[in-house]
């Protein structure tokens, strides 16, 4: 790993940290996504690094493994009868008939109106800021995400992920929402 005068200073060698977080991350780490933000200079082989965050990752579909809060795209008449909603009814403390919020070890974010039409994206957008407002209040809480709005929904992961950007550290994201997390907004 670079040295820890190096690491003090912010000076790395470019080359250096990214092969050795390469090798962290595939080794030690299959599912974090190490972003930087960094300002190079053309005189230099060396930068410096002004952030390294790590953001967790998971396969979807599948369940959370140490009590995470299971977070589902809903519909707002709470009828939560397929996919993700209904692993939220049955395992996760959802209530039937309540399509917004917390309950129990759940987190419903609307996707689909009481009619069960797909919402747009602008409304959709505003539950997921509400929904980031609760996990930024609650940074003790790990909160585990499922790809909203992409299942029955229909949305794409393009036009869905970026709402959750700049990404938090105590969310689990899903892995095909890797290419679109970026802590530029």
């Amino acid at each position: 790993f670079p040295s820890h005068d190096n690491m003090r200073l912010g000076l790395v060698d470019t080359r250096s940290l990214l092969m050795t977080l390469t090798t962290t991350a595939t080794t030690h780490c299959p599912f974090l996504l190490i972003q930087q933000s960094a300002t190079t200079t053309a005189s230099t082989s060396r930068m410096r690094l002004m952030s390294l965050k790590m953001i967790k990752f998971h396969k979807d579909g599948t369940q959370p493994r140490n009590g995470e809060v299971f977070v589902f795209g809903s519909n707002l008449a709470g009828i939560h009868g397929a996919g993700a909603a209904r692993a939220a009814l049955n395992y996760y403390g959802a209530v039937l008939h309540k399509g917004v919020g917390r309950h129990g070890q759940s987190y419903a974010i609307p996707t689909k109106d009481r009619r069960i039409h797909t919402l747009s994206l602008g409304v959709i957008e505003n539950h997921v800021a509400a929904f980031l407002d609760e996990a930024k209040r609650t940074p003790e809480t790990e909160y585990w995400l499922t790809a909203i709005g992409c299942g029955l929904a229909g949305y794409d992961h393009s036009e869905i992920a970026p709402m959750f950007n700049p990404p938090l550290e105590n969310i689990s994201y899903p892995d095909a929402w890797g290419p679109y997390l970026t802590y530029e907004r």
